[in-house]
Protein backbone atom coordinates (compact mmCIF):
# COMPACT_ATOMS: atom_id res chain seq x y z
CA UNK A 1 0.00 0.00 0.00
CA UNK A 2 1.37 3.41 -0.90
CA UNK A 3 0.01 6.87 -0.21
CA UNK A 4 0.31 9.61 -2.81
CA UNK A 5 -1.07 13.14 -3.14
CA UNK A 6 -4.58 13.34 -4.54
CA UNK A 7 -5.12 15.13 -7.84
CA UNK A 8 -7.80 15.59 -10.47
CA UNK A 9 -6.90 12.26 -12.12
CA UNK A 10 -8.31 10.45 -9.07
CA UNK A 11 -11.72 12.16 -9.01
CA UNK A 12 -13.60 9.50 -10.99
CA UNK A 13 -12.20 6.76 -8.73
CA UNK A 14 -12.97 8.35 -5.38
CA UNK A 15 -16.59 9.25 -6.17
CA UNK A 16 -17.80 5.60 -6.09
CA UNK A 17 -15.75 5.01 -2.93
CA UNK A 18 -17.45 7.96 -1.25
CA UNK A 19 -20.87 6.91 -2.56
CA UNK A 20 -20.43 3.44 -1.08
CA UNK A 21 -20.01 4.99 2.37
CA UNK A 22 -23.10 7.18 2.57
CA UNK A 23 -24.37 8.34 5.11
CA UNK A 24 -21.01 8.92 6.81
CA UNK A 25 -19.31 10.59 3.84
CA UNK A 26 -20.93 12.09 0.79
CA UNK A 27 -19.57 12.61 -2.71
CA UNK A 28 -19.66 16.24 -3.74
CA UNK A 29 -19.42 17.95 -7.11
CA UNK A 30 -16.28 17.07 -9.09
CA UNK A 31 -15.29 20.73 -9.04
CA UNK A 32 -14.83 20.60 -5.26
CA UNK A 33 -12.39 17.70 -5.59
CA UNK A 34 -10.55 19.55 -8.33
CA UNK A 35 -10.17 22.51 -5.92
CA UNK A 36 -8.90 20.19 -3.18
CA UNK A 37 -6.30 18.61 -5.41
CA UNK A 38 -5.24 21.89 -6.98
CA UNK A 39 -5.16 24.12 -3.88
CA UNK A 40 -4.64 21.71 -0.97
CA UNK A 41 -2.32 18.99 -2.34
CA UNK A 42 -0.42 18.82 0.96
CA UNK A 43 -3.60 17.75 2.76
CA UNK A 44 -5.32 15.40 0.30
CA UNK A 45 -4.14 11.85 -0.33
CA UNK A 46 -5.16 8.54 -1.80
CA UNK A 47 -3.99 5.11 -0.67
CA UNK A 48 -3.17 2.82 -3.56
CA UNK A 49 -3.02 -0.96 -3.65
CA UNK A 50 -1.40 -1.38 -7.03
CA UNK A 51 -3.52 0.84 -9.25
CA UNK A 52 -6.65 0.62 -7.06
CA UNK A 53 -7.61 3.44 -4.72
CA UNK A 54 -8.40 1.90 -1.34
CA UNK A 55 -8.64 5.11 0.69
CA UNK A 56 -8.95 8.87 0.50
CA UNK A 57 -8.47 11.72 2.95
CA UNK A 58 -8.93 15.43 2.44
CA UNK A 59 -8.36 18.23 4.88
CA UNK A 60 -8.20 22.01 4.92
CA UNK A 61 -5.82 24.29 6.84
CA UNK A 62 -7.46 27.24 8.55
CA UNK A 63 -4.76 29.77 9.23
CA UNK A 64 -7.29 31.84 11.20
CA UNK A 65 -7.78 28.99 13.68
CA UNK A 66 -4.29 27.51 13.17
CA UNK A 67 -6.11 24.22 12.78
CA UNK A 68 -6.42 21.52 10.15
CA UNK A 69 -9.96 20.29 9.57
CA UNK A 70 -10.21 16.72 8.32
CA UNK A 71 -13.18 16.89 6.01
CA UNK A 72 -13.42 13.39 4.56
CA UNK A 73 -11.73 10.10 5.33
CA UNK A 74 -12.91 6.95 3.59
CA UNK A 75 -11.52 3.44 3.19
CA UNK A 76 -12.91 0.76 0.90
CA UNK A 77 -14.82 -2.05 2.60
CA UNK A 78 -12.18 -4.62 1.62
CA UNK A 79 -9.33 -2.59 3.12
CA UNK A 80 -10.82 -1.69 6.49
CA UNK A 81 -8.87 -2.84 9.50
CA UNK A 82 -5.64 -3.03 7.50
CA UNK A 83 -4.09 0.29 8.54
CA UNK A 84 -5.14 2.32 5.49
CA UNK A 85 -6.81 5.08 7.51
CA UNK A 86 -3.76 5.25 9.74
CA UNK A 87 -1.43 5.67 6.73
CA UNK A 88 -3.59 8.47 5.37
CA UNK A 89 -3.85 10.27 8.71
CA UNK A 90 -0.08 10.02 9.24
CA UNK A 91 0.29 12.23 6.17
CA UNK A 92 -2.01 14.79 7.78
CA UNK A 93 0.01 14.58 11.01
CA UNK A 94 3.25 15.15 9.09
CA UNK A 95 1.79 18.33 7.60
CA UNK A 96 0.51 19.47 11.00
CA UNK A 97 3.91 18.97 12.65
CA UNK A 98 5.86 20.56 9.79
CA UNK A 99 3.62 23.64 9.79
CA UNK A 100 3.30 24.01 13.59
CA UNK A 101 -0.48 23.69 13.49
CA UNK A 102 -2.07 23.83 16.96
CA UNK A 103 -4.95 21.41 16.46
CA UNK A 104 -6.80 19.00 14.23
CA UNK A 105 -10.58 19.31 14.11
CA UNK A 106 -13.21 17.09 12.55
CA UNK A 107 -16.85 16.18 12.79
CA UNK A 108 -18.18 12.65 13.02
CA UNK A 109 -21.71 11.35 12.75
CA UNK A 110 -22.73 10.03 16.17
CA UNK A 111 -23.71 6.68 14.66
CA UNK A 112 -20.29 6.21 13.05
CA UNK A 113 -18.77 4.37 15.98
CA UNK A 114 -15.96 2.93 13.85
CA UNK A 115 -14.75 6.44 12.97
CA UNK A 116 -14.99 7.63 16.56
CA UNK A 117 -13.00 4.58 17.70
CA UNK A 118 -10.40 5.07 14.96
CA UNK A 119 -9.75 8.75 15.68
CA UNK A 120 -9.68 8.13 19.44
CA UNK A 121 -7.09 5.38 19.00
CA UNK A 122 -5.09 7.30 16.38
CA UNK A 123 -4.85 10.38 18.61
CA UNK A 124 -3.78 8.19 21.53
CA UNK A 125 -1.10 6.43 19.43
CA UNK A 126 0.29 9.85 18.51
CA UNK A 127 0.36 10.89 22.18
CA UNK A 128 -2.74 13.08 22.09
CA UNK A 129 -6.39 12.98 23.13
CA UNK A 130 -9.48 13.31 20.94
CA UNK A 131 -11.98 15.48 22.76
CA UNK A 132 -15.46 16.68 21.97
CA UNK A 133 -15.74 20.42 21.29
CA UNK A 134 -18.40 22.94 20.45
CA UNK A 135 -18.34 24.64 17.08
CA UNK A 136 -20.81 27.33 16.02
CA UNK A 137 -24.03 25.85 14.62
CA UNK A 138 -22.74 22.25 14.63
CA UNK A 139 -25.91 21.34 16.51
CA UNK A 140 -27.81 22.41 13.38
CA UNK A 141 -26.52 19.29 11.63
CA UNK A 142 -28.34 16.11 12.56
CA UNK A 143 -26.23 13.74 14.69
CA UNK A 144 -22.88 15.49 14.01
CA UNK A 145 -20.39 16.04 16.80
CA UNK A 146 -17.24 18.11 16.56
CA UNK A 147 -13.92 16.82 17.88
CA UNK A 148 -10.44 18.23 18.33
CA UNK A 149 -6.95 16.97 18.93
CA UNK A 150 -4.86 19.69 20.56
CA UNK A 151 -1.21 19.38 19.61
Amino acid sequence: MKVIPFNYKHIEEILPLLSANIPYVYPHHKYIYWILGEYFPSLCYVALNGEDIEGFVCALHSTDKNSVFIWQLVVSAGSRGKGVAKLLCKEIMAYVCKNKVESIQLTINDKNTASIAFFTAFAHQQGYVLKEITLPFIDGFDCETAYEVEL
